[in-house]
């Protein structure tokens, strides 16, 4: 985070979980894990939290 990268954001959608983040050189990228849910939540549902570490 000194070099100017995110510490990220953790999207719930129920069925997955979308971590976003910022590099150093501000590159953005994402990486996506399915959950045991079998529902996806939808736009209004989904629940975001900073991720810290």
């Amino acid at each position: 985070m000194k070099a100017g990268a995110s510490d990220g954001t953790i999207t719930d959608f129920g069925a997955v979980r979308l971590v976003t983040f910022k590099d150093p050189d501000g590159t953005e990228g994402e990486v996506a894990r399915w959950t045991d849910s079998r529902r996806v939540l939808g736009f209004e549902e989904r629940k975001r939290e900073l991720w810290s570490g």
